[in-house]
């Protein structure tokens, strides 16, 4: 395939070629994105937060610098900078490693609900039970909040010494709890 202007003959062979690559190449650098995003996935819904840190972080520097070289373009890439933020904090929390959990759950904008609970979260395990109720009463009052709501009040009652009170609670919502984290905390009261 050519085309000829004069004595210069053109082929489109080479352009043809190069945009194949350049689409095999795109392809199979999404396809690692995703399994990479897998993999922070599984580890983080099995509890192996040690692990969620190392992979974590990576991708989300590998996601800052596309987000950055695209300008925002892509709302899945902002999305998943977002749920990296979310799934990092939530293993810093397990670490107890404070300055970078902060760091990554104030990164959150998406999400404010998501935010303010494990923020309040946060500030109950500080013993600052008047900052924890700040956050707590920022969190929308809506049904799919209702589980957030009763976690929270549990662990209040439970640092307030009620804690018949709070096992009640968190008997009655313990079956919702999705995070392996928050399962790991409810046990606490049970011991």
């Amino acid at each position: 395939m050519s085309i000829t202007i004069g004595n210069t003959t053109i082929y489109f062979w080479p352009l043809i070629v190069t945009l194949v690559i350049a689409v095999i190449a795109s392809f199979l650098f999404t396809l690692y994105l995703s399994l990479r995003v897998r993999k922070v996935r599984k580890s983080f819904e099995a509890g192996v937060y040690d692990k969620t840190i190392i992979d974590g972080e990576q991708l989300l520097k590998t996601y800052q610098k596309l987000d950055k070289r695209y300008k925002h373009r892509y709302k899945y890439m902002v999305n998943g900078i977002e749920n990296l933020h979310f799934v990092l904090a939530v293993s810093y929390f397990s670490a107890m490693n404070w300055e970078c959990f902060l760091s990554h759950i104030n990164s959150l904008s998406l999400y404010p609900d998501v935010k303010n609970f494990w923020l309040s979260l946060y500030y109950i395990f500080q013993d600052n039970l008047d900052e924890a109720q700040l956050y707590y009463e920022k969190i929308s009052r809506i049904d799919k909040n209702k589980t957030s709501f009763s976690y929270l009040e549990s662990l209040i009652c439970y640092k307030q010494g009620k804690y018949d009170l709070a096992k009640s609670k968190m008997d009655s919502i313990y079956m919702n709890l999705t995070t392996p984290l928050l399962k790991h905390l409810a046990d606490q009261l049970h011991e």
